[in-house]
């Protein structure tokens, strides 16, 4: 089970890139996660298709965060990174078709992201 345990605080870096300005901090089943203020994301990384766009863009804030410091800090394998991005887009209530659309995306798009 994902909870997050306060809302994060960013401040706009540009169109794509925003940065942390207070800790964001998640509980992920027995762990608490400190995604440290200063930790720069790009929410999700949507493509800029029109409806693709217009339908999942800004849709899950809270997981993309979380997502994005997975892939970075590589706490875990690609696969589990991204089953904690659906178990957190669930926390976040989002409905169970974008979850599993957003979820498809990531499983698709996702691993060069997670290489580099």
């Amino acid at each position: 089970m994902i909870e997050f345990i306060n809302d994060p605080v960013v401040l706009v870096k540009d169109d794509n890139t925003f940065v942390l300005v207070e800790d964001f901090i998640v509980k992920c089943y027995d762990e608490t996660l400190i995604i440290p203020q200063g930790f720069v994301t790009d929410f999700a990384s949507v493509p800029r298709i029109p409806v693709v766009f217009t339908l999942f863009a800004g849709r899950a804030k809270k997981s993309a965060i979380l997502h994005d410091y997975l892939y970075e800090q590589r706490l875990f394998d690609r696969k589990t990174c991204d089953d904690l991005f659906l178990c957190a887009m669930e926390a976040e209530k989002l409905a169970r078709w974008i979850r599993n659309s957003m979820y498809v995306g990531v499983r698709l798009g996702g691993a060069s992201r997670y290489e580099n």
